[in-house]
């Protein structure tokens, strides 16, 4: 019997999402919600300019990595947290010229639990950036926001 005829037959596309997962991964930049949490960064030098450019750049293109400018809303799930679950989200989004989340942008990479996405697109609703810049001009990037739910010890 041949091995490779044994498996099931979503393996390649799961092989492909994992692929695709580790490129964005590769290519974009993370900023961990945990880690801005209640914090903003800096305006960017270019966030008071006009947008030149509509192409999506990652983040390898730009002169100015987007910095968190207003968090979003993040509830944990209650669900979940009373189960005591904790877990992961990593998604892809493009951001605006103008630091806001590209909502059909959106793409979940990974979730340890389907029940932690709707907050996280919640957030993403909500979340505001200060622009990417590529030279003097804010520009569209992709970039990878990974989410970490940890039940708080009581």
């Amino acid at each position: 019997m041949n091995p490779s005829s044994t498996h099931s037959p979503g393996v390649s596309s799961r092989r492909w999402l994992t692929v695709v997962g580790v490129l964005f991964l590769v290519a974009c930049a993370a900023t961990r919600y945990s880690e801005w949490r209640g914090t903003t960064g800096p305006p960017t030098t270019c966030s008071a300019n006009v947008a030149l450019d509509t192409a999506v750049f990652d983040t390898t293109q730009v002169s100015e990595r987007p910095t968190p400018r207003r968090p979003g809303p993040l509830a944990y799930p209650s669900r979940l947290e009373g189960a005591g679950t904790q877990g992961h989200v990593g998604v892809a989004v493009v951001l605006s010229a103008q630091g806001l989340v590209e909502p059909s942008s959106i793409v979940i990479l990974q979730a340890t639990d389907s029940g932690f996405v709707p907050p996280v697109r919640e957030f993403l609703a909500h979340v505001l950036y200060w622009p990417a810049c590529r030279g003097a001009h804010p520009v569209r990037v992709r970039i990878l926001v990974p989410f970490d739910f940890k039940v708080a010890h009581r």
